[in-house]
């Protein structure tokens, strides 16, 4: 069975994007149900990015029950009484500290893949249809190289730099709304940076190989 639906989606490309961005909306975020997909269609490098969004979320959803328990949390003596930057680091405990941050670096993981991966999923599903390795950021950068993992890795440190040190918070009366716009603007201007930078080293890369060669042999790149 598994087999004739694998058969069907390789035969029909436009019915393996459907499924793949069916997996993605359907709050991919929690799951990574579109690297699944992406795993059996394509890529098996894809099966380590969904066990990724697993742990993201196992982590979150373990830091989360801990910081909860009545005898770990500590009530905050800020004015209303909510939780904020301020009650994080001068009420609680340095256990609860850990965790409370550690749980939201998972929380952040499944969020920064699930919105880069939207953004590559088309240059993703072209090349799978096309039979070719995929890459990240439609640069040369090959999907199983370490460059997306780093490209996540340094987004969710500058996420999570964003709400524990840089921006001041609170969860009352719409105060997170302030900070979510910090961390979508430093998703997007990472996204974009970082992607510029594979593309700019890779050019470069390959002008440093094309000089030996042209030294060598004057007529490597000479008009005709």
């Amino acid at each position: 069975m598994a087999g004739e639906a694998l058969a069907l989606c390789s035969a029909h490309p436009a019915l393996a994007a459907a499924l793949v961005w069916l997996a993605w909306a359907t709050f991919g975020f929690l799951h990574g149900g579109h690297w699944l997909v992406v795993f059996f269609l394509v890529a098996r490098r894809a099966l380590l990015h969904f066990a990724l969004y697993i742990v993201g979320i196992l982590l979150t959803a373990l830091g989360g029950g801990y910081v909860r328990l009545d005898n770990v949390y500590r009530s905050c003596a800020n004015e209303t009484g909510d939780m904020g930057r301020d009650c994080l680091w001068q009420v609680q405990a340095a256990d609860y500290q850990v965790v409370y941050v550690a749980h939201y670096i998972g929380l952040a993981w499944c969020a920064v893949s699930w919105v880069y991966d939207a953004v590559q999923l088309p240059g993703w599903l072209r090349k799978s249809n096309a039979k070719q390795p995929l890459n990240v950021c439609y640069s040369t950068w090959p999907l199983i190289s370490p460059a997306y993992l780093v490209l996540l890795g340094i987004a969710v440190m500058w996420v999570t730099l964003t709400w524990a040190a840089f921006v001041d918070w609170n969860t009352n009366n719409n105060g997170l709304t302030r900070l979510a716009l910090f961390l979508i603007l430093a998703i997007a201007l990472w996204g974009l940076a970082a992607c510029g930078l594979l593309h700019v080293w890779r050019a470069k890369s390959s002008l440093e190989r094309q000089g030996p060669a042209r030294a060598s042999n004057p007529s490597v790149g000479a008009e005709a």
